[in-house]
């Protein structure tokens, strides 16, 4: 279980910035009114990684 739990917490520190930068576009959205929809243009540094999301 302990090497379960390690891998584990090496995946969250890896992605851990990936989904901070989409809470807060998420975030954005809701705010200013509309329905949140994940587009590659809005966070540049993620286009490279979600390509089939155009």
């Amino acid at each position: 279980m302990s090497l379960m739990t390690l891998c584990n917490l090496a995946a969250i520190l890896m992605l851990g910035k990936y989904a901070v930068m989409l809470l807060r576009d998420y975030r954005s959205q809701l705010r200013a009114g509309k329905d949140p929809i994940y587009r590659s243009s809005t966070i540049p540094e993620l286009a490279p990684e979600t390509e089939c999301w155009k």
